[in-house]
C-alpha cells in the first residue's frame, strides 16, 4: 500500500506502524477468567459511554480497523482482567461517534469492561494527545507504544481528534482497580 493510501485510511482508522515495523507478539498469560466470554461491553459513566464491543484486527495497510456504531477491541490485545493492555478504539465524529466525549476524561474516572456477568473496573491514570496523520515516521513509531502489551492490567482507549480533521489521537490509559461478579438473575429473583 502506498503512503498516500495509508494517510487517507487514517481518517477512519487508528494508525499502527506499517511495513518493516512489527509490534511484538504478546506473551499469553493464563486467563483466570477463561470460562468467561470475550469482552462484550464498555461503560464510561461520566462520559455517557455505554457500548457493545466487537473484536477488530489490523488492515493490510497496517491500520487498526475501527468499527461503526461499536467500540473496537484490537484482537491481539489483552482481555479484561489479564496482565496486559486492553486496547479499545471508537470514532469521535462519524458512525456513532461513541468516543466523541473521550477528550473530556479526567484522572480518577472509572471505565467498566464486561465479560459476561463479570465487571472489570479501571481507573483513568493518564491521558495525552499525539500527532498521527502526517507525523514523521519516528513519531508514529513512538505513538505505537500505546498499543503494546504491558506488565500490568491496563485499558487504553483511543479516538481520533480534532473533530472532522483527525490528525491527532486522544489516548486515555486506565489501570485495573476492581473485579466483581454481578449477581445472577436467579439470585436476585429469589
Amino acid at each position: 500500500a502506498s503512503a498516500s493510501a495509508a494517510v487517507a485510511e487514517a481518517r477512519t482508522s487508528i494508525a499502527q506502524p506499517a511495513g518493516d515495523i512489527a509490534l511484538p507478539t504478546p506473551t499469553a498469560s493464563p486467563d483466570p477468567y477463561a470460562a468467561l466470554p470475550a469482552l462484550q461491553r464498555v461503560v464510561y459513566p461520566l462520559l455517557a459511554i455505554d457500548s457493545r464491543v466487537v473484536p477488530v484486527g489490523v488492515t493490510a495497510a497496517g491500520l487498526m480497523d475501527t468499527p461503526d456504531f461499536a467500540v473496537g477491541h484490537i484482537d491481539q490485545s489483552a482481555q479484561p482482567g489479564l496482565t496486559g493492555n486492553v486496547v479499545l478504539a471508537a470514532h469521535n465524529d462519524i458512525a456513532g461517534a461513541l468516543f466523541r466525549r473521550l477528550t473530556e476524561s479526567e484522572l480518577g474516572d472509572t471505565v467498566v469492561l464486561y465479560r459476561g456477568a463479570t465487571a472489570f473496573t479501571y481507573e483513568v491514570q493518564f491521558q495525552t494527545k499525539v500527532w498521527e496523520q502526517g507525523a514523521p515516521r519516528r513519531e508514529r513509531e513512538a505513538n505505537a507504544r500505546f498499543l503494546l502489551p504491558t506488565r500490568n492490567p491496563i485499558c487504553t482507549l483511543i479516538t481520533c481528534m480534532p473533530l472532522w480533521v483527525d490528525t491527532h489521537r486522544w489516548i486515555v490509559r486506565a489501570v485495573l482497580r476492581d473485579v466483581r461478579a454481578l449477581p445472577s438473575r436467579r439470585s436476585t429473583e429469589a
